[in-house]
């Protein structure tokens, strides 16, 4: 490995070489958000003497870490592999995650083609999932070369998560001039963006040929950029993969649906750490190992649990109602999900709908929620999900895999389409190669055949590792085009509304038509009833 040095305006950064890309990690794009600065927006940077030397990763932001460790031990326990790797799988991955964790966690991480600094490559910035309560930019899976090889920029961030990235509470409201509290969160990654506009021609990538990128929650995080004002000009393509319908309708300041307020869900636990007046400075000065504690420790998962809301600002409506309105920024948009999207969410989360996540109905329970969500759609949902009255267990499953991630995913395409052409749909179902699976294409199995990844814990077939090859590539085409299509890459055409088509990624590659147009139709009609019920803005102020 050699040096290398970029000079920026903020002072000297120092990379090294790993083949044939360059690496720096661990690069800061604002201040530590500490002490005074913690639940506040996120602040520039001041100049820098020495060089700074971007070998290390740095920490990543506190995670809540309940829900993940419990999704990561069912992709383990469902892909097929013998006990013995099971538990070796178990133990290397337990020793990831809480032990670096801190407030100081605004740093971004940038893998370069080697070849020229001054190449102007597309830029490909990735926010990653974890339900906005976990998850990191750093290390696996993201040390990877394919895109660099492809001739495009790698950045991969990290934000504040869960309460210290999205707190809300009636005494933060009253700091801002906005009159806004929580998304904290989504400022860093604005800021995130505006520093790659700044300083990626350094490095040899072209500001004006950056595409975002996420899975998850970074999906969600996409949707949100794509409809913030704070965000527009700041990319130029977007990549939605598996965006849930979870926690994309909750307001700062008024309960909605089956959500509190996002005040109120700060003030629970403010009043539990820290109960009487001033509770935002009495918080600000506890450590953050203290309030994680709490959070940790709460068995309701919407106690603990800390989204972004609607503040009428940053986010000025739910992404699915600014879509509805064509009110998203208008650039190309691939976006897709993976056919067992609940698979490894369903031994926790026993109800076909997500609203309904800690009741396990039985058949006559489960009669009346169908009818009562679904109304004039409720028999077409019985035809469709078949034995779902009868609670069959893979009814169930899909059903809540395909409200919470494909019929959201349709429904961004259907309506981006009619903005910009250049919209592209695609539908995951490539399995893991052991015969004694049974996670099927789980939430967040496309990550390892976008990013090639290459590890014993996310085993690959030969055929397994060309659909790799195809679906990197065809991400960095987008990329690099706003079109996913090459002469060498199977043939991919824009999303209809009228032949509602997509391109299948599994052991059949091509397009087809898409074959859940009825259920996402149902799905989709209650998603616009609930939006209905929603306010447009969550300050009437503003």
């Amino acid at each position: 490995m050699s040096d290398i040095v970029i000079e920026l305006d903020n002072g000297a950064v120092v990379g090294s070489t790993s083949k044939n890309t360059i690496v720096f990690k661990g690069i800061p794009y604002a201040k530590p958000p500490i002490n005074e600065l913690r639940w506040r927006p996120p602040v520039q940077l001041d100049p820098w003497s020495e060089a700074l030397q971007a070998k290390e990763y740095s920490k990543s932001a506190w995670q809540l870490g309940v829900d993940t460790k419990l999704f990561i031990a069912e992709i383990i326990n469902q892909s097929g592999f013998s006990a013995i790797k099971r538990n070796l799988f178990k133990t290397v991955l337990s020793r990831f995650g809480q032990s670096n964790e801190s407030e100081d966690c605004l740093y971004l991480n940038i893998r370069t083609p080697s070849e020229s600094v001054q190449a102007g490559y597309p830029v490909m910035i990735w926010i990653h999932g974890g339900d906005h309560q976990d998850g990191s930019g750093n290390g696996f899976p993201y040390e990877t070369d394919v895109f660099c090889d492809e001739g495009a920029i790698l950045v991969t961030i990290n934000y504040r998560l869960g309460v210290m990235g999205f707190l809300c509470h009636p005494e933060l409201s009253l700091e801002s001039a906005d009159g806004i509290s929580g998304n904290y969160g989504m400022l860093d990654q604005i800021a995130a963006l505006k520093w790659v506009q700044e300083n990626i021609a350094a490095f040899g990538g072209d500001p004006k040929q950056v595409t975002i990128f996420g899975e998850s929650a970074g999906g969600e995080s996409v949707a949100h950029l794509l409809t913030s004002p704070l965000a527009e000009g700041l990319f130029q393509r977007a990549i939605i993969e598996s965006a849930a319908n979870s926690g994309q309708m909750i307001h700062q300041t008024t309960p909605v649906l089956h959500h509190d307020s996002g005040e109120q869900i700060g003030k629970n636990l403010a009043d539990n750490l820290v109960p009487g007046p001033n509770q935002i400075q009495a918080l600000r000065e506890l450590s953050a190992s203290q309030i994680m504690e709490e959070v940790r420790g709460e068995e309701d998962f919407a106690r603990r649990s800390f989204f972004p809301v609607i503040d009428g600002l940053i986010l000025p409506m739910s992404p699915f109602q600014a879509f509805r309105e064509g009110k998203e920024h208008d650039v190309p948009l691939l976006v897709g999900s993976n056919s067992d999207e609940a698979s490894l969410f369903w031994p926790h989360m026993p109800s076909p709908l997500i609203e309904y996540r800690e009741r396990e109905p039985d058949a006559s329970q489960m009669k009346e929620l169908i009818q009562f969500e679904f109304r004039e759609d409720a028999c077409l949902i019985d035809d469709v999900y078949n034995g779902i009255m009868n609670c069959d267990r893979m009814a169930q499953q899909d059903l809540l895999g395909d409200s919470l991630f494909g019929a959201p995913a349709f429904y961004y395409a259907s309506l981006h389409s009619r903005k910009n052409t250049n919209t592209f749909l695609y539908y995951f179902n490539q399995v893991p190669p052991s015969s004694k699976q049974t996670a099927g294409a789980y939430h967040a199995a496309e990550i390892g055949y976008v990013f090639d990844i290459k590890s014993p814990v996310f085993p690959k077939s030969q055929q397994g590792k060309r659909l790799a090859k195809i679906m990197s590539r065809t991400w960095a085409q987008f990329a690099k085009t706003g079109n996913p299509n090459k002469t060498d890459l199977p043939v991919w055409d824009a999303f209809q509304d009228e032949s509602a088509g997509w391109m299948v990624y599994g052991r059949d590659i091509g397009q087809d038509k898409v074959f859940k147009v009825l259920q996402y139709g149902a799905l989709n009609r209650r998603l616009e009833r609930q939006l209905d019920q929603l306010p447009i803005r969550a300050n009437k102020d503003l």
